[in-house]
């Protein structure tokens, strides 16, 4: 997708938390570097100010984890995980779209 990306604003906040952790169950890690993550696959008007509480959300359901990383040359970085109940809900939620998208089929003129 292009910087003008045919995601709405009300859908990239509907399915940000799902692309979030589909991009987390390839690799953990941190906000910025989700976030760029992201963008890159096709997200291009994603900020941080919609995924970082997208991101905390997730975490106080248990569909992430987190934990601090120190290095010397930064305060620390808090690095994101896909917990085992955020696969079986990012399962449950691809086939729920995958049967959804196949009723529109379906029932489209």
């Amino acid at each position: 997708m292009s910087e003008t990306s045919p995601i709405t604003k009300d859908a990239l906040r509907g399915m940000t938390g799902w692309a979030a952790l589909a991009c987390l169950e390839r690799a953990p890690g941190h906000g910025y570097g989700l976030l760029r993550r992201l963008q890159a696959s096709g997200w291009p008007n994603l900020k941080s100010g919609t995924l970082y509480p997208v991101l905390h959300r997730l975490e106080q359901t248990g569909l992430l984890s987190s934990r601090w990383e120190h290095d010397d040359e930064s305060a620390g970085k808090r690095v994101f995980a896909i917990t085992a109940a955020g696969v079986t809900s990012l399962r449950e939620t691809e086939e729920a779209l995958a049967t959804a998208m196949n009723l529109i089929r379906e029932n489209s003129p």
